[in-house]
């Protein structure tokens, strides 16, 4: 065994446009929800309980079990996004859902893995964009 490093870097969100902009699209669609996953967890977390109260350390853990489909859900039923971002963060789920779906059952079919490129690219390019608002309406939270 090697004591070697493996550097992952932190920049989750150039390495989806990368791959995506690659046409690495499952590598895409991963690395986004990844990142859409974590700043729906910021917003959640900087629209929870403040820091010194006796809350906030259970909060905190409590939010790194929390799914996409569960944040996104929390967060447009306590009004802290849109209806147009609630739906747009649901179609890129459903996306992601079914290429993982169809990913982990295509070793048993002899049908390729496909899905609409323009789609693809909707919901992707959307949900880069859903993820800055989100980390940018968290910014806001910890300001008030």
């Amino acid at each position: 065994m090697s004591d070697e490093v493996i550097e992952l870097g932190n920049d989750v969100q150039t390495k989806a446009l990368d791959a995506f902009y690659s046409d690495n699209y499952f590598e895409a669609i991963q690395l986004m929800q990844l990142y859409l996953e974590s700043s729906i967890r910021s917003l959640l977390f900087c629209s929870g309980p403040k820091r010194g109260s006796s809350g906030f350390l259970h909060a905190n853990g409590v939010l790194q079990e929390i799914s996409l489909s569960q944040g996104i859900k929390c967060l447009y039923v306590f009004g802290k996004i849109s209806q147009e971002q609630y739906i747009a963060t649901s179609q890129f789920n459903r996306i992601r859902n079914k290429m993982v779906h169809q990913f982990n059952s295509a070793k048993f079919s002899a049908e390729p893995i496909t899905i609409k490129k323009s789609e693809f690219e909707a919901v992707f390019i959307r949900a880069n964009d859903l993820s800055n608002e989100f980390f940018m309406q968290a910014i806001g939270e910890t300001e008030t």
